[in-house]
């Protein structure tokens, strides 16, 4: 799994979970159910759940983009954010639907290891998308328009 994609898994997932967990070092693994995710609040308020953000989190989208290009009250080697339930989401059709994975675009970005300044703890985030039966053209054209690149795992 490269670290400039969001990945797509259909079927079994705890290959590709393994396989990003498994190296040597601390992990932090997430899990959310977008199944739930109507609106922003509901979106903010399983990542805060999930990441455990701090006090200070602003419960907006610029705040839960800072908070999780940070993480140092989470010390780990790698963050994976499992979002379950993907296929429910409508990238297309909702606003706050389409700003979260633009969002995510954005994180995953920020963890990319070559734009580490020299000295800055190094670590990795990906995000899997646990995706059901709906066609995957569907997610990729969608997110194609958000500038993320979508690998299937």
């Amino acid at each position: 799994m490269t670290l400039e994609q969001i990945s797509v898994i259909r079927g079994n997932r705890d290959a590709a979970i393994s396989q990003f967990l498994g190296s040597p070092g601390l992990s932090f693994f997430a899990v959310v159910d977008a199944a739930s995710f109507e609106t922003e609040y509901e979106i903010l308020e399983a990542l805060n759940s999930a990441f455990r953000l701090p006090a200070y989190f602003g419960w907006n989208w610029d705040a839960l983009y800072d908070c999780l290009s940070d993480l140092d009250w989470v010390m780990a080697d790698r963050y994976l954010l499992l979002i379950e339930n993907s296929d429910r989401l409508d990238i297309q059709g909702s606003p706050d639907h389409s700003k979260f994975f633009a969002v995510l675009r954005e994180v995953v970005k920020a963890w990319d290891p070559s734009r580490f300044a020299p000295g800055r703890r190094r670590a990795e985030f990906a995000v899997i998308l646990d995706w059901g039966s709906e066609p995957l053209a569907r997610v990729e054209q969608a997110l194609g328009e958000l500038g993320i690149e979508v690998a299937e795992a």
